[in-house]
């Protein structure tokens, strides 16, 4: 049963899909758009990194272009969606199982009806669009960038919380099990756990930017409290200011940003903000440019440790999941 509506399911996207690139070809001939169309995370905050490249390629290519981004989950984040709308973004809000389809039925009519290249714009964070990110972006309007109205509104927030908005502050970002515990508690996050860290590891590093005279500020979702006290120390993972604007100032307005590899960190990194990465997926945080620290050592049978080219060799660089370093 499970089989014939998977199917089914293909078959009514594919019959949407036909038409759609076509048109979208006609637009291209005629060269009137050219249309970039793709399934969005719009769910994860990390997916902001894909948003801020193909608008600085759409700018770099100085071209007619129009972004149709398709999503069915609800919005990480409102700033986001906002500001796609501002920029004139097509976003559609489509069926689960159409999503779940799109991407199969584009590799296969893709090759029909559109260069790779122009087709298939979900940028991969290795390839070649991905320099051009880096060699235009500082000459292009960055699609995330705070405005003044809103830098105010988020000042005032921290005026109104007793904070200082004119001390410099250092924004932290520590993952943790509970996000995904309580968004999905009917599945099994096992696997992550080494993406996971213990906020007690960080309280020197904290009192040590406390006592150079820094406000800290502890960023996320659905986390667990940070238990270090201080009156320059704000939870603000767990504070009753928390909201979509303030998490974009306080990622791009810091004199820097501790990151754990998660989906946050993409909001410093568009912005150039200095950060220390503590990795654990090794390519993933080598095309950062920022300060690389990493908190795990990895040896062989023999109890020798690996170098880098081992871990690349076994291909461990490429695991986040328990179960692989248990056979690696």
């Amino acid at each position: 049963m499970q089989k014939m509506k998977n199917s089914i399911g293909k078959i009514i996207t594919f019959l949407i899909c036909l038409p759609l690139f076509t048109l979208i070809k006609i637009l291209k001939i005629l060269n009137i758009y050219k249309i970039y169309i793709s399934s969005s995370e719009l769910h994860r905050i990390g997916s902001v990194l894909d948003f801020e490249i193909n608008h600085t390629v759409c700018q770099k290519l100085k071209k007619k272009s129009k972004f149709v981004y398709l999503y069915s989950h609800c919005v990480a984040n409102s700033f986001i969606l906002k500001r796609l709308k501002f920029h004139n973004y097509i976003i559609i809000k489509v069926p689960i199982f159409w999503l779940n389809n799109f991407e199969y039925i584009k590799r296969i009519l893709g090759k029909i009806f559109l260069e790779k290249r122009n087709f298939d714009f979900k940028v991969n964070r290795l390839n070649k669009l991905n320099k051009n990110f880096y060699l235009f972006r500082k000459k292009n309007k960055s699609l995330f960038k705070l405005g003044k109205a809103e830098i105010d509104f988020c000042e005032k927030i921290l005026k109104e919380n007793k904070i200082d908005p004119n001390k410099k502050f250092v924004s932290f970002h520590l993952r943790d099990e509970l996000f995904l515990k309580k968004q999905f508690p009917n599945e099994n996050w096992e696997h992550h756990q080494y993406r996971n860290y213990d906020k007690k590891n960080f309280f020197n590093a904290v009192n040590y930017l406390v006592s150079k005279q820094y406000n800290i500020f502890v960023l996320g979702n659905i986390q667990y409290p940070f238990k270090l006290q201080h009156a320059s120390i704000f939870d603000y993972a767990n504070s009753n200011f928390k909201n979509d604007i303030m998490d974009f100032y306080l990622s791009t307005k810091c004199e820097f940003f501790l990151a754990t590899m998660s989906g946050l960190d993409m909001i410093p990194y568009t912005q150039n903000i200095p950060m220390i990465y503590l990795m654990i997926d090794f390519p993933f945080a080598k095309n950062r440019k920022n300060i690389l620290v990493s908190t795990k050592n990895f040896v062989n049978e023999d109890n020798e440790k690996l170098s880098i080219n081992d871990l690349v060799s076994k291909q461990i660089v490429f695991n986040v999941k328990k179960k692989k370093f248990r056979f690696s």
